[in-house]
């Protein structure tokens, strides 16, 4: 695992909360990825979404498997726009992501700029929203097929 102190240099940034773990504005999201990839051993795990008051923010979480000792998580966030939640696609850096940032939209409705297909991957293709949401609403569904409560065989 390399040193965080290495990292943070290569990319111009400095920590956030955590050793291993940075913060970057959207537009700078492909430059950071892309210099990371070229250390070399950083492979795609995961990009989640977590939904804050203050907008949507995003991890893609790496594996390093570079340097001495142990391999390690660096995890990299972007802070989207709670009106319009958009970041950059990093499918040209990763073909990983197509899967992953499917997902993302799929489940919290965050667009991925500089990809097409973005298309339903666990949701019905017909279901309207995204449910992973703070604010979406959820119906409560009849409790047994043909809505008779209590009607049993």
């Amino acid at each position: 695992m390399r040193d965080g102190a290495v990292l943070f240099k290569a990319l111009g940034c400095t920590p956030r909360e955590k050793e291993r773990e940075v913060a970057v504005a959207p537009g700078e999201l492909p430059r950071a990825l892309f210099t990371l990839k070229n250390m070399g051993n950083f492979i795609l795990l995961d990009i989640d979404a977590t939904d804050r008051p203050e907008g949507f923010e995003l991890a893609w979480r790496l594996l390093d498997t570079g340097g001495e000792g142990p391999a390690g998580i660096f995890t990299v966030k972007v802070l989207a726009d709670r009106s319009d939640p958009r970041v950059p696609s990093v499918m040209g850096i990763w073909k990983a992501a197509d899967v992953l940032e499917r997902e993302v939209w799929d489940l919290m409705g965050v667009r991925f700029d500089g990809r097409d297909g973005l298309k339903r991957i666990l949701c019905r293709d017909d279901f309207e929203g995204h449910p992973l949401r703070k604010d979406f609403v959820v119906e409560q569904p009849a409790r047994f097929p043909g809505g008779a409560e209590g009607a049993g065989p």
